[in-house]
């Protein structure tokens, strides 16, 4: 127990000091003490309120026992001894023996997340595929959390042990809530989350999904660590605090879990223009249609891959095959191929106007890569076959 001052702004405006005694009451939730008020004892000006302070003190020295139970710090619960000095004495050369020591239990109490377990929507899945997991947390400490949100991470890898080298799938933000207040999780306590995302192309073979409670291992955002997936993908860094945002002190160690991921690689689709139609002759100056055909020679173009389904096709009307995209036309077409399905776009195709006196024909290319910032395969990844998305028709005649 100790005095306080309290200060109180009055309706004219002047500051007016009040005296308080107060006691420190633990307060687990937020892991620290908080001043309790016992007492308002008056304004710190009156002589009075002075002098029955001064008499209290007087009767606390000769009759308070030298120990009072307090709360402990953060880790423990335990009756600390708290001592009551409350003047100077001469003592001459007997100041030696004004200490002594004795022993205080301490009971270790904390958070320890730990994760029970690990699904997903495809335990078998192909490359570029989109997946969901599902992952169950524990808190198996022996005190509530002191906070109600942090960050799940998940993380592709080719052993069980999470390094920088793994891939960033999804960092999950976690937000506990009960009747739209914050929730700690108590001893005992679970919970079930969920995340989606798409894996890496282009890989196949034995990985692991690794999921980590409260992380702070995020995307490497230097990009100065390489990959041990593929070459060109995100490597992991750890940005904030090692503990993450729970605190678990000796309990950190165990917050991660993982579950064999086996990937297939998947065959990349082949999209190829199999018929152009334009009309034999058109007029300078005047407008004309253009229809086409595109066929999907290799694998499927999943939903879930990255802009799987939405690409965009050029038409082009030239003197020369080169294409350039200042003066092209775009077209964007939605589909699903299946693997040897193929596709017409909807009528009127984009239409482009002919300059009198010049021999043209009609150049289609899809998706090409020379468009799509994300690289030179473009939106619809298909390996080595991506010379072969264009075709042309025989050039029509122009009649003036």
């Amino acid at each position: 127990m100790y005095l306080r001052e309290s200060k109180q702004r009055r309706a004219d405006g002047k500051v007016v000091t009040y005296l308080q005694l107060a006691e420190n009451v633990w307060d687990a939730a937020k892991g620290r003490s908080q001043a309790s008020i016992v007492h308002n004892c008056g304004r710190a000006d009156d002589p009075d309120v002075v002098e029955r302070l001064r008499r209290l003190a007087k009767s606390i020295l000769r009759r308070c026992s030298p120990e009072e139970i307090v709360g402990a710090g953060a880790g423990g619960d335990s009756p600390y001894t708290a001592y009551l000095y409350g003047t100077t004495a001469y003592e001459g050369d007997r100041n030696d023996n004004n200490m002594a020591r004795g022993s205080m239990a301490i009971t270790y109490r904390e958070p320890d997340l730990q994760i029970d377990s690990i699904s997903v929507s495809n335990p078998n899945p192909s490359s570029g595929e989109g997946l969901t997991a599902t992952w169950t947390v524990t808190n198996r400490g022996t005190r509530d959390t002191r906070v109600n949100s942090w960050s799940d991470g998940l993380y592709l890898s080719r052993d069980a042990s999470l390094d920088y080298g793994d891939y960033p799938l999804q960092i999950s933000a976690v937000s506990l809530t009960q009747n739209g207040q914050p929730k700690y999780l108590k001893p005992g306590e679970s919970y079930t989350w969920s995340a989606s995302f798409n894996l890496p192309e282009s890989i196949s073979g034995d990985f692991h999904l690794i999921v980590k409670a409260d992380t702070a291992i995020y995307r490497n955002p230097w990009n100065n660590e390489p990959s041990t997936i593929r070459e060109g993908l995100a490597a992991l860094a750890r940005l904030g605090p090692e503990a993450g945002t729970v605190n678990e002190f000796q309990g950190e160690g165990n917050n991660v879990a993982s579950i064999a991921l086996p990937i297939t690689l998947a065959t990349p689709p082949d999209l190829q223009v199999a018929t152009v139609t334009a009309p034999d002759a058109v007029v300078a100056g005047q407008n004309f249609t253009v229809g086409y055909r595109v066929t999907n020679a290799g694998g499927d173009t999943p939903s879930t891959r990255r802009a799987g389904t939405t690409w965009s096709t050029y038409r082009k009307t030239a003197s020369s095959m080169s294409i350039r995209i200042a003066t092209s036309a775009i077209c964007s077409t939605a589909a699903v191929l299946p693997a040897a399905a193929a596709t017409t776009p909807a009528s009127p195709s984009p239409r482009r106007g002919i300059s009198k006196g010049r021999t043209t024909f009609s150049s289609l290319p899809t998706r090409p890569g020379f468009w799509v910032t994300a690289g030179a395969t473009a939106r619809v990844a298909k390996s080595a076959n991506s010379a072969m998305n264009k075709t042309t028709r025989p050039r029509p005649r122009n009649r003036s």
